[in-house]
């Protein structure tokens, strides 16, 4: 591994850790019926050359996630297209607002019939 992209795995791998700390701020504060919960709202973007994409996620309207690359995939690739990205960013979406670590394995990469290198 590069450099390059040994600095990009430990910036991804802080992420997760933070992400994962963090995540007790997602939950809902009083009785479970949505209305105490923070906003979580997921959104595409192109990656840094322009030729694919990623997603973020915010919490309360502050950046929570960035994901440039394909988590779970060895390599440093971005999704092929924005739907693929999309289906990705909303699985994070729904595991943070169940409470749940936003991590995506292979497995559901392949559920979600995302397009892989």
């Amino acid at each position: 591994m590069t450099s390059r992209g040994s600095l990009r795995f430990f910036v991804t791998l802080c992420s997760i850790i933070v992400v994962s700390i963090s995540l007790f701020s997602c939950k809902a504060k009083g009785k479970d019926n949505g209305k105490d919960r923070l906003p979580v709202v997921m959104k595409t973007m192109k990656d840094s050359t322009g030729t694919g994409w990623g997603y973020e996620v915010y919490v309360d309207h502050k950046l929570f996630i960035k994901q440039p690359v394909i988590p779970a995939v060895p390599g440093n690739h971005a999704f092929f297209s924005e739907a693929d990205a999309k289906l990705a960013g909303d699985l994070v979406v729904k595991k943070i607002t169940h409470g749940q670590q936003p991590f995506i394995t292979q497995d559901e990469l392949h559920q979600l019939k995302i397009t892989l290198p």
